[in-house]
């Protein structure tokens, strides 16, 4: 379905079943996406739609592995390239358009210079098939969520890019969305559930304060931050030094 939130517009786009269809924004927003595979015919499908739902041109591809670059404005095939060695499960490209992202059902997320459509790095940490994948609003974090249930979350501006996991799902995570001013994931999984993740430094400081209503004590503080003087971390209506019980 194509869904407007504004005023609740809802158009059906399909009458045939998606099966693991993965859905692709263009980085200006006026074009989406759908890949999905056709298991009567083995074949991959892919639909270009237009902000009403019409169809621009639909692709056939029956090599498992492989990205096909078109014309998005006639489906003219510019171009192949072999980024993963099993059958993508999902893409996505960086609001930037700097950065192209491959999930397959190898387990490894693909990172793919977009503009010279070069392979960048290689991401391993899933132990399931990789089903979604999205960027954050300033294209530094990558998001994640694959087969195992779990959500694993990328800073692209590292040296050494090692993730956080996020756990909680009980099933595969099947779409990923970052909130307009990147504080936030949404994640949804098969077994029904939107969960929402706070995922800056300040909203966890924020959210710890919120729950011990108190600051750190000093003996606290001294673990967490060694060698520093003792300050605050909460903004109480009155901050006080709490001492070591």
């Amino acid at each position: 379905y194509l869904m407007r939130v504004g005023d609740g517009y809802v158009k059906p786009l399909f009458e045939d079943l998606l099966t693991k269809a993965a859905f692709i924004e263009s980085p200006d927003g006026t074009l989406l996406a759908i890949v999905d595979y056709d298991y009567t015919s083995q074949k991959q499908v892919v639909r270009i739609l237009t902000p009403d739902g019409k169809t621009l041109w639909l692709a056939i591809n029956t090599e498992p592995g492989i990205v096909h670059q078109f014309d998005a404005a006639n489906g003219k095939l510019i171009a192949s390239y072999p980024f993963a060695t099993g059958r993508i499960t999902s893409l996505a490209f960086s609001p930037d358009g700097s950065r192209l992202a491959i999930g397959s059902e190898n387990t490894l997320v693909t990172l793919v210079d977009a503009v010279k459509m070069l392979e960048i790095d290689t991401l391993a940490g899933h132990t399931g098939s990789v089903l979604s994948l999205a960027f954050s609003p300033d294209s530094r974090l990558l998001a994640s969520g694959g087969a195992d249930s779990t959500i694993l979350l990328w800073d692209l501006g590292q040296k050494v890019i090692t993730p956080k996991t996020f756990a909680g799902h009980r099933a595969a995570v099947t779409a990923l969305a970052f909130h307009p001013g990147g504080a936030q994931l949404l994640s949804g999984s098969a077994e029904g559930n939107v969960f929402i993740w706070e995922i800056t430094l300040d909203a966890w400081r924020r959210l710890a304060c919120e729950r011990a209503g108190r600051n750190l004590t000093q003996a606290e503080f001294a673990q967490f931050f060694p060698g520093q003087d003792y300050r605050p971390t909460c903004e109480l209506t009155t901050p006080q030094l709490v001492s070591s019980p």
